[in-house]
């Protein structure tokens, strides 16, 4: 946890699809975080919209749950411009998306 220390003021935890990987176990990561907090901290989670992604998130969050009065989320769609191979030619998507802000201070 010494390694997530700062000395500054304000620290912003962006957290983009991480907490949706299979592999990383939420609570072991909220937990380190949470004994480095110092400051005023500003939390960002977001991910793509599916079941997986917004369960890790809202797990994330309600670790906090106690230190935070307002959790800001968000249920919309992200324009995406992408390359495909195949075809040779950009296109464009829209990506549903999930995000929570949160503050502690």
């Amino acid at each position: 946890a010494n390694d997530l220390l700062t000395q500054h003021h304000v620290t912003v935890h962006l957290l983009s699809n991480v907490l949706d990987l299979p592999n990383i176990d939420v609570n072991a990561l909220a937990s380190c975080i949470k004994q480095s907090l110092s400051g005023i901290n500003i939390f960002v989670c977001c991910s793509p919209n599916y079941t997986n992604a917004i369960k890790g998130i809202d797990q994330f969050c309600d670790y906090f749950d106690d230190d935070v009065e307002n959790v800001y989320y968000n249920k919309t769609y992200c324009d995406v411009e992408s390359f495909e191979m195949r075809s040779q030619c950009i296109r464009q998507y829209q990506v549903p998306r999930y995000a929570k802000m949160f503050v502690i201070q």
